[in-house]
């Protein structure tokens, strides 16, 4: 394969990649909407003035949804990074104009993605090719475009995190892993859920460097980068926690909530007890008590609720609509088989993306709400349905494996 003729194919990939997600933009992606979840909502309050807020109490019930009058409770709900950007396109008041930045700002974080990947795999043209036609067309990294999570963010971070530790160990110095240990924090404080991603780094580098300690450069370095966010925690809130949300989407992931009740509202916290500060770690209480009764009393129950949520994650979200389209669940579906026959093909180079990959699943597994999840933890199968792809191509004859010519 000539370099020009490599080349037209990449460039061809992602404009076709670009264009598949401006046509998908245009069928499910509504301009007018100002619905971004409970990022929105503080994002909102912040732009209001009432600060880095959420919950406030109306007629002795929980609200969240933003009015004029509302004297909102400090948050710490979401990751502030995102939250933060979501705040700052709020500020822009045509509500079309703001949705297309969402969707413009989005593409391109995709294109960076694919840049990095780019970067790491171009010594392997054909694979690299199989790489970036799956993060260009299959539909779960397309509708990652236009949902409001930081799925896309997460992708460029773990991509540059791969960037970093993915080289020879005698590449591997001392800046790299506390530049990948920082990245790793701002993956924390998009969304605090995949924390164990940097646990998974740890271990990884633990075992494979001669000097053991520098495995716990990324902890260290993880901490620095979240440590503005515990203050912030500590001061405000009173306690030491990167997310007031933990035990919350424990529960929501793994128990039922009931038809027609917001999951704020089956908490047992008494309402004239908050003293503002603490209303969201008093949320976070009655949860974990929630959810340990309910394993100790349901423990079969909630065993069974793992495994379907293994099939929900694998199949379909029950929780959006989309994923019940055979032209979304087919190609998702096909993905999920590559990505785990390239794990069993044990390609070289891939064992960081393998405990990436199952601390992802990990948090899928124990931490899945609905579709916001398993859009973000997609890209850590991304190697391995390559790897498996590149192999398929091989064993059909369509690709011949030439000698590497570098350019």
């Amino acid at each position: 394969m000539s370099k020009n003729k490599f080349l037209r194919i990449l460039m061809s990939i992602l404009i076709g990649g670009v264009l598949f997600r401006v046509v998908f933009g245009e069928i499910y992606f509504n301009f007018k909407s100002s619905n971004y979840g409970e990022y929105g909502v503080i994002g909102k309050n912040i732009t209001d003035g009432k600060g880095y807020s959420l919950f406030y109490v109306q007629n002795d019930t929980l609200k969240t949804r933003p009015v004029e009058l509302s004297v909102p409770y400090p948050s710490a709900l979401t990751g502030p990074l995102y939250t933060y950007y979501i705040a700052a396109l709020i500020s822009i008041d045509e509500t079309e104009l703001r949705n297309a930045a969402f969707f413009l700002i989005n593409t391109i974080i995709f294109l960076l993605t694919a840049y990095l990947i780019l970067i790491r795999f171009k010594k392997d043209r054909i694979y690299l090719i199989c790489a970036l036609a799956l993060l260009s067309f299959i539909p779960d990294f397309v509708y990652a475009v236009i949902f409001p999570s930081p799925s896309v963010f997460i992708h460029l971070l773990v991509a540059l995190t791969l960037i970093l530790l993915a080289v020879p160990l005698e590449e591997l110095s001392v800046q790299r892993i506390l530049a990948a240990g920082i990245v790793l924090g701002f993956i924390c404080l998009m969304n605090s859920m995949y924390l164990p991603l940097a646990i998974a780094i740890t271990i990884y580098l633990y075992f494979r460097l001669n000097d053991k300690r520098l495995a716990f450069i990324i902890p260290v370095a993880v901490f620095l980068a979240v440590s503005p966010w515990l203050m912030r925690n500590i001061l405000i809130l009173g306690d030491f926690e990167i997310t007031s949300g933990f035990w919350s989407n424990f529960y929501r992931s793994n128990f039922e909530i009931p038809a027609g009740v917001m999951w704020y509202n089956i908490a047992n916290i008494d309402l004239n007890a908050i003293s503002g500060k603490n209303l969201e770690i008093l949320l976070d209480t009655s949860f974990r008590s929630l959810s340990i009764d309910k394993i100790l009393s349901e423990p079969i129950s909630f065993i069974a609720g793992l495994f379907a949520k293994i099939f929900h994650i694998t199949v379909y979200d029950p929780n959006t609509k989309i994923s019940y389209n055979p032209l979304f669940m087919i190609p998702s579906l096909c993905f999920n088989a590559l990505a785990i026959w390239g794990i069993l093909l044990k390609r070289k180079g891939l064992k960081i993306d393998l405990y990436l990959l199952i601390a992802g699943i990990f948090v899928l597994i124990f931490m899945h709400i609905n579709i916001a999840q398993v859009l973000t933890v997609k890209i850590l199968g991304l190697p391995f349905a390559a790897a498996a792809l590149k192999e398929l191509l091989l064993k059909s004859g369509l690709y011949k494996p030439e000698p590497y010519h570098s350019y």
